[in-house]
């Protein structure tokens, strides 16, 4: 690993964020919380500090923790983030890698929230002829399962979030360096032309329908996002315009057999 710096840059999706590490009398713990996110961050780290910078997130000790404790249901918070502004975070040291990730899932959702070009989806996907293939669907219709399936036939970049951004009049898909549940998949700052978007449903039938309807495409996305008050024309327009930019939205029924699934996505 390289020598130890007080910051961190990172490029998802396109964003740039800056992690600042602050000056604390326990070095060791600093060092440690430095090398922890170097490694799980280590596909999407940038080795000089960029242009632009989207948003900001400092690492400083704590020096008293303040907490919250419920007496009757015997539960206590411990204070997580403070957040300076609309690009900014303050954090602490004594966090997990896994508190770590659902920052940075913060991060990302202010970057798209704020960005008219991007946004995170909860969708697995596959590369299919150069192309990403997106699978959507509510949590256990089968969105690990899928690409489980498929994964001797087709590389597989998510099995639960990717961010979709439009860029010179077309539709990609980026990955996060979110844990997957499927480790095995490899991650990287490259970005993918979405090829199609497949909306699933796990069932004893396997077939497959192209949706014409752009009212049915639009109901079946929105219910893959967040949607925050205040946002609700804009993310509607936004999802238009995914839409019109891809053009290519189907419904998947399938089971478990592998190869009656690989001949529905083989012929889709």
């Amino acid at each position: 690993m390289k020598h130890f710096t007080n910051e961190l840059f990172l490029n998802i999706a396109g964003y740039n964020v800056c992690i600042n590490f602050h000056k604390t009398e326990w070095g060791f713990v600093r060092n440690f919380f430095y090398k922890q996110l170097s490694k799980y961050l280590a596909n999407f780290l940038i080795p000089s500090r960029p242009n632009r910078i989207d948003y900001y997130l400092d690492f400083v000790w704590e020096k008293g923790i303040k907490t919250l404790y419920f007496n009757k249901e015997k539960i206590c918070y411990l204070n997580f983030f403070k957040k300076k502004n609309k690009n900014k975070i303050v954090s602490y040291y004594r966090i997990s890698i896994y508190e770590f990730q659902r920052l940075l899932y913060l991060v990302l959702f202010d970057l798209t929230k704020y960005n008219t070009k991007g946004m995170l989806v909860h969708a697995s996907s596959v590369i299919k002829n150069g192309h990403a293939y997106l699978f959507l669907g509510k949590s256990g219709t089968g969105k690990t399962t899928i690409i489980r399936l498929l994964k001797n036939k087709y590389e597989a970049i998510s099995d639960d979030v990717i961010i979709l951004k439009k860029g010179n009049g077309m539709l990609y898909a980026y990955q996060t360096p979110f844990f997957e549940k499927s480790r095995w998949i490899n991650k990287n700052r490259q970005k993918y032309q979405v090829g199609k978007i497949i909306f699933i449903k796990q069932s004893n039938t396997y077939q497959v329908f192209k949706i014409k309807k752009t009212e049915i495409v639009l109901e079946l996305f929105s219910q893959q996002i967040n949607i925050f008050n205040g946002y609700e024309h804009k993310i509607r327009q936004q999802l238009l315009e995914f839409i019109k930019l891809c053009n290519n939205f189907y419904l998947l029924n399938f089971g478990k057999d592998k190869e009656k699934l690989e001949e529905l996505i083989r012929n889709i």
